[in-house]
């Protein structure tokens, strides 16, 4: 027989999502379908699939059933963040609020960014409020540039926060998850290491790979 696999387990994500009252989606298990935890086929798709023994290994993406952002040592999670607070649903959101479609125009953001000013007061304001919500009027005077600079900067600031926590592991790092398709950040993050790898689809289409060697492996 068969057996089939899914990058999430569905009954978790749903008892989240009854938590903040959001729609449930389809449970997984009517079907026979064996979960693998939404992180876990991020870690085992960059892990096994590096050309070198990473130290560590970073997932950070928009979230899971509960992770926004991971660290991966030897097969086991040891540090963690979970939602609200996610860095991928804040860029996402800022994408939304620019006039682009959030999920998809990410990499226009990021491209934007270049052509922006990155204000004291804006960067001080979505550090404060990154995770709050934040309101529409505080924007008005901004440009859709100014902003995604902004945000791009508070965006690489955070993760490097997470990327000297890996460090502590070691020089050698991989990298999955939506966010790692960020390459201005990418380029900042890599000279923290000697080694870095980024899984090639570092988004939810690489996790198919990834659920299969997390169980296999």
């Amino acid at each position: 027989m068969i057996k089939q696999f899914f990058y999430e387990h569905t009954e978790i994500k749903n008892a989240r999502r009854e938590m903040y009252e959001m729609a449930k989606t389809t449970n997984g298990n009517e079907y026979d379908i064996r979960g693998i935890f939404h992180h876990q086929s991020h870690y085992a798709a960059a892990y096994y699939t590096a050309p070198f023994i990473p130290d560590s290994t970073v997932v950070i993406d928009a979230i899971g059933e509960f992770d926004t952002a991971s660290i991966w040592v030897d097969g086991k999670k040891v540090w963690s963040k979970q939602y609200p607070w996610s860095l991928g649903l804040f860029y996402s959101a800022i994408t939304k609020r620019i006039g682009l479609t959030p999920n998809e125009d990410e990499y226009i953001t990021m491209g934007m960014a270049a052509f922006g000013d990155c204000t004291v007061d804006m960067i001080d304001f979505i550090n404060e409020n990154h995770h709050k919500g934040i309101k529409r009027n505080k924007w008005f005077w901004h440009t859709a540039e100014d902003i995604a600079c902004s945000a791009q900067r508070h965006l690489e600031i955070e993760l490097l926060k997470i990327f000297h926590k890996a460090r502590e592991y070691g020089p050698n790092v991989a990298y999955a998850g939506g966010v790692a398709l960020n390459c201005v950040a990418n380029s900042k993050i890599h000279e923290l290491f000697d080694n870095m790898w980024i899984f090639p689809s570092p988004g939810d289409a690489g996790s198919a790979l990834g659920c299969i060697l997390a169980h296999t492996k």
